[in-house]
């Protein structure tokens, strides 16, 4: 691992823990202009700014850095708290026109930060289920918004400042086996009385042990299929470090077994413990040598890769023909799934055959003038 690699690790831990960052790596060599760039690549800016300010004075960033830096947080400070203000209004005005609405990720996972509002904010992720589904569509047009694409389990709409993303289910697998499970979990989901306080309203979130597992599950199969940033591996040590003393391990255990991605919890504990000061005994399972060590790869694999992998190298070679396009995807893809498969095993055997599947799909629908899959 680099030296401005381990700067960044070390800032990110202080800002996650507020604790004290190892000063002695700074005393040297630091390129404060490399170490903010991989942060926004990460999309851990807010939280690398807070272990940052735990440095002492004459070995943080030049004065003209600094302004910059700060001016960014500022803004990301903003942004969140927009976001939240209309976040609340929206679930309002769908519980106000029979939609249930539960917050899926993003800014439900915010407030187990330290630092809330220096969290890099992104799309608004809602479970509205089946029967609320095709309300959620219309209401959200009939409020003024727009429909950016729709498919089956799954509409993507614009709504004042909100890019808001409507779930009529929690996720999808390539692996039968896990979806037939988690359709089974499912039936709980409804009757979740777990809430964040957001703005002026109660805005309802997952039940926790199934919440961990998927911010677990979401994290593991973009990894697998794209890549993802530090942003990701950080709610879900957040979230794991809020609710240690409430969490259900055997409960936990359950579903990460259900889905097929107990291994890959193992192994991505093992990294939040290895790289990120978190502490083992919050854990809510054992770890193994093996899991340290495959540990060093996904860290690899995400430093690399930056957020969702837009700063690997595939997307620098990515061809602009649609059909090369679609098959350098699926090569890139099935590379990924045999290299990463102990994360999700089922899953990265079955995913390459069903992205196949819906690559056809959507062809065939786009030539028939379709544009639902």
């Amino acid at each position: 691992m680099q030296l401005v690699e381990k700067q960044l690790l070390a800032l990110l831990k202080a800002g996650l823990w507020e604790s004290s960052v190892d000063s002695s790596l700074f005393e040297k060599e630091v390129d404060w202009k490399e170490i903010i760039k991989l942060a926004k690549e990460q999309t851990v800016s807010g939280i690398v700014y807070d272990g940052m300010l735990t440095l002492p004075k004459e070995l943080r960033p030049p004065r003209i850095v600094l302004l910059q830096w700060s001016n960014s947080l500022l803004q990301l400070e903003n942004n969140n708290q927009l976001m939240n203000g209309e976040l609340w209004k929206l679930f309002a005005n769908y519980e106000a026109n029979s939609v249930s609405p539960i917050l899926m990720k993003g800014q439900g996972l915010a407030y187990n930060y330290p630092h809330p509002l220096h969290r890099q904010c992104g799309d608004i992720d809602v479970y509205v289920g089946k029967d609320g589904f095709d309300k959620a569509i219309k209401l959200l047009v009939s409020l003024g918004g727009k429909i950016i694409n729709v498919s089956s389990r799954r509409a993507l709409c614009k709504w004042n400042i909100l890019t808001v993303e409507n779930h009529c289910k929690l996720t999808e697998f390539g692996s039968p086996w896990a979806n037939r499970f988690l359709n089974k979990e499912m039936k709980q989901v409804c009757d979740s009385n777990r809430k964040v306080k957001i703005g002026e309203y109660d805005i309802r979130l997952l039940p926790l042990e199934l919440d961990v597992m998927f911010v677990l599950v979401h994290l593991l199969l973009h990894f697998i299929y794209e890549g993802i940033g530090l942003r990701q591996i950080c709610d879900w040590a957040c979230l794991l470090h809020r609710y240690k003393d409430d969490i259900d391990k055997q409960k936990l255990e359950r579903l990460l077994r259900g889905v097929g991605c107990f291994n890959g919890a193992k192994i991505v504990g093992a990294m939040l413990v290895k790289y990120l000061g978190f502490p083992k005994n919050e854990l809510p399972f054992m770890i193994s040598a093996e899991d340290y060590k495959n540990s060093e790869w996904l860290m690899d694999g995400i430093i690399e890769g930056g957020n969702f992998g837009f700063f690997s190298e595939y997307y620098k070679h990515k061809p602009k023909n649609w059909l090369k396009r679609k098959l350098y995807a699926v090569n890139n893809i099935i590379n990924r799934c045999r290299k990463y498969h102990k994360l999700a095993p089922a899953e990265a055997w079955c995913y390459p055959f069903r992205l196949v599947i819906i690559c056809l799909r959507i062809r065939m629908n786009r030539l028939m003038g379709r544009e639902k899959v």
